[in-house]
């Protein structure tokens, strides 16, 4: 659903020499994705957990001339601290990671991109048209920023292809695409609910999965997140367009009339992009599982819900009130038991959408 046919500001980027190829350090972890997770034909496009990078600023030239660390450059109007767009050190699982941090003011974009990508798509396998995105982000404490967050394809003139946006004072998660809206050709940015009502927000300091993918063949924009909180597809304009560089980055406003002082922070990790020549975008359209298989408990509930399983390790659970917002997501590790804190809720009734190894189930649970 397009969130009111709000149009955000066209991108101005400024494009640079290609620069060469380079092996990339990899987690073993990303490397066995970037193998089996995908079709016999799937081929890595760039794979970036950011382990091989030093914590501190990823470049030093803030036009992009000159390449920063790894195969990564940066572009941030003159006088922007570098610090701004930096590699940070985010402890536990996660380790090294990219940190952006946005203007206090409508103005003034932050980048970190790269431009390799464009090498490896064009010399990608005959029939690996689709290309495919994911990365964990970190979505920081509660503000007041309207910042957005956002990882984009551009294409080879430096036009918007899709992506995906967070907005940081509200954490909705919304799809970015070129697209003809009602025969006018705009960058557009969709709510990913099944409504405008109902926009997808994501909880504070929490990390997420997100994925979206470009079809060079159809146009297709495809955006998901690996919990299943939205699966979103649309038809953009850039069919027959190749991609040309992937950008991180950090904007000032979203919509046009509104207004920031604020600037916010945002962490992006194990980025990966993938050629496939079949959509595998998370592969999160798994089989609902049997709801007799999980138990929660007790129901209604006061502070906290108990879940166990008989035999699937649960991965996830997420947690939306009758209007379908999220007010709860938790990755859990892959056991049979978990608890769900629910103190904080609201009196009233939820929807709790387990994931699991196997597939996902729901309960419905009652908080007093």
């Amino acid at each position: 659903m397009i969130r009111g046919f709000f149009i955000y500001r066209e991108f101005i980027f400024c494009m640079f020499v290609k620069i060469l190829k380079r092996n990339i350090m990899k987690k073993l972890l990303l490397l066995l994705i970037s193998i089996f997770g995908f079709t016999v034909n799937a081929q890595s496009l760039l794979v970036e957990d950011c382990s091989s990078l030093t914590v501190g600023d990823v470049g030093t030239d803030l036009t992009g001339a000159t390449l920063g660390q790894g195969v990564w450059r940066i572009f941030a109007p003159t006088g922007t601290p570098l610090s701004h767009m930096a590699v940070v050190d985010m402890g536990g699982a996660y380790g090294n990671a990219f940190q952006l941090t946005g203007p206090a003011t409508n103005t003034g974009t932050r980048y970190i991109y790269n431009e390799t990508i464009a090498d490896t798509w064009t010399s990608r396998e005959v029939g690996n048209e689709i290309a495919e995105v994911t990365y964990d982000f970190f979505t920081g404490p509660v503000s007041t920023s309207k910042n957005t967050q956002r990882i984009v394809f551009f294409n080879p003139t430096g036009g918007l292809i899709g992506g995906i946006s967070v907005q940081m004072d509200s954490k909705e998660v919304r799809g970015l695409a070129r697209y003809d809206n009602a025969g006018t050709i705009q960058n557009i940015a969709f709510g990913l609910g099944a409504t405008a009502a109902t926009p997808i927000l994501l909880s504070p300091n929490t990390w997420y999965k997100l994925g979206f993918s470009f079809n060079k063949t159809t146009g297709e924009i495809k955006w998901k997140e690996g919990n299943g909180l939205f699966n979103v597809s649309k038809i953009g304009v850039s069919a027959g367009l190749n991609v040309d560089n992937l950008s991180i980055l950090a904007t000032g406003i979203l919509f046009t009339g509104e207004t920031n002082t604020i600037s916010s922070v945002g962490v992006f990790d194990n980025i990966t992009a993938t050629a496939t020549a079949t959509d595998t975008l998370l592969a999160i359209d798994s089989v609902e599982v049997s709801a007799s298989n999980f138990e929660a408990y007790p129901n209604p509930a006061t502070n906290v819900v108990n879940i166990s399983s008989k035999n699937n390790g649960i991965n996830s659970v997420v947690m939306t009130d009758v209007n379908g917002r999220t007010v709860k997501n938790v990755n859990i590790a892959g056991t049979n038991e978990a608890q769900i804190n629910i103190s904080d809720l609201a009196t009233g009734v939820y929807m709790m959408k387990i994931s699991s190894n196997e597939g996902t189930t729901t309960k419905k649970i009652i908080k007093e």
